[in-house]
């Protein structure tokens, strides 16, 4: 599937639905097409921003925004909070043709939050707290509770480029283009990591109460959440821009890497061994993974793409697997696949 435009971020909804946002201003909500099938079609498209959105990411249903919400970052300097209603999938079967119904409203944006003086290039729900927090090209965090900053972290000297909200309700770890990763409690700068030497793009935390990075300077280094190093391994020579957990297999942490090498490379976390390399036509900017451990990644190509290692799923997908293909020997690529 393809947005037409170069998309920046993904964030699964279920493992049925994600949303994307990218280089046209917009954010998009997608849906599988019926329960089994291995095509996404556009649902839901969140007008809002007036410049390129840069970052997106799901409230799920709650007291207070029952229906759900997205909270988006744009190159406009704002964030975006829009609630929006996704009726129930139809199916009507007619002989070949099968006909999908979907009742739901209009997107509106319900808050519109202003403060920042650079882009907003990362968004995340604190459910613990229910705050919207946001990290910007100003080197600054803001903390927004029903549209309002209630909080601005001072600390970075470079661009925010990713964060983590953690489930106490105190702690915030941010990754900065100041080659430094911050861990805040309360607001108050406790840690400074430093063992990259470039800047830092992602952040993400694994299942076992720990969490990685990755950046600019090709390393892949896995933190106890307090800030403890566990491990760091050079992977590449290429920017890392995206790293997300997979979960676990065979009882292995696992973890996938965008790169701007145009790959997405799985890694055990724990011995540093590469399981699978899925080739892109362009560099992958955002990897991001659903709960059933498929994952979904975002290219300059404005394509999005879906990898499953559930033999179950990859069934019946082979003539995706052909345009793949077709579109890598445009770029003279090669496809290179293990199962992980």
């Amino acid at each position: 599937m393809a947005r037409n435009s170069q998309v920046k971020a993904v964030t699964p909804i279920s493992n049925d639905q994600f949303a994307s946002a990218g280089y046209d201003n917009t954010a998009k909500v997608w849906t599988r097409l019926n329960p089994s099938a291995h095509e996404f079609r556009e649902l839901r498209r969140f007008i809002g921003h007036t410049g390129a959105v840069y970052a997106v990411t799901y409230i799920q249903n709650c007291e207070k925004y029952p229906n759900g919400a997205l909270a988006t970052g744009s190159y406009d300097h704002s964030a975006c909070l829009f609630s929006f209603f996704i009726g129930k999938l139809v199916f009507i079967e007619q002989i070949l043709q099968q006909m999908i119904i979907w009742n739901f409203e209009t997107a509106e944006p319900i808050h519109i939050c202003k403060g920042h003086i650079d882009t907003v290039n990362v968004v995340k729900y604190w459910s613990e707290r229910d705050v919207v927090v946001t990290g910007s090209w100003d080197n600054t965090i803001k903390v927004w509770k029903s549209g309002v900053c209630i909080q601005t972290l001072v600390g970075h000297t470079g661009q925010i480029q990713s964060l983590l909200v953690m489930p106490d309700g105190h702690t915030i770890i941010s990754a900065s283009n100041d080659t430094k990763i911050i861990i805040w409690v309360d607001g108050i700068a406790i840690e400074y990591l430093d063992i990259h030497k470039q800047p830092v793009r992602s952040l993400s935390f694994c299942n076992d109460d720990t969490f990685v990075s990755c950046g600019n300077d090709g390393k892949i280094v896995h933190w106890s959440e307090e800030g403890e190093l566990i491990k760091a391994e050079h992977i590449s020579n290429a920017v890392l821009y995206s790293i997300c957990s997979v979960g676990k297999i065979d009882n292995k942490q696992i973890v996938a890497v965008g790169s701007e090498d145009r790959s997405v490379a799985i890694f055990d976390l724990e011995a540093f061994t590469k399981r699978a390399v899925l080739i892109h036509p362009k560099s992958v900017t955002c990897v991001s993974a659903f709960s059933n451990g498929d994952i979904i990644t975002a290219c300059y190509d404005g394509g999005l793409r879906i990898w499953s290692n559930d033999p179950k799923r990859k069934q019946g997908n082979e003539d995706l697997m052909k345009q793949h293909e077709e579109e890598l020997q445009l770029f003279d690529l090669k496809q290179i696949q293990l199962d992980y």
